[in-house]
């Protein structure tokens, strides 16, 4: 059998050349292999998107619970406890 379909074959049967005995189980590797780094690949970016947004928050909170204990608006023992909370 041929792995490249010949001039006796016409264009819409060419997918006979991959019906070989592993013809078939590569194709869906290779499908599945796709799929999965195009879904994987979105998940990831926005993930990563997300998670920029997040740790900029975090910051921002942790930046202004700093300068209310500088201030001497909360005691030693509530901002320990705020930071604690911030930082989950």
């Amino acid at each position: 059998m041929q792995w490249w379909p010949g001039p006796e074959r016409s264009p819409w049967e060419w997918h006979l050349a991959w019906s070989g005995k592993w013809g078939l189980l590569v194709l869906l590797i290779a499908m599945i292999l796709f799929w999965g780094i195009l879904i994987g690949g979105v998940t990831l970016i926005v993930r990563l998107i997300l998670s920029l947004g997040r740790d900029r928050k975090s910051g921002d909170a942790l930046a202004i619970l700093k300068q209310r204990y500088a201030r001497g608006e909360i005691d030693r023992e509530e901002y320990e406890r705020m930071r604690k909370e911030i930082s989950l």
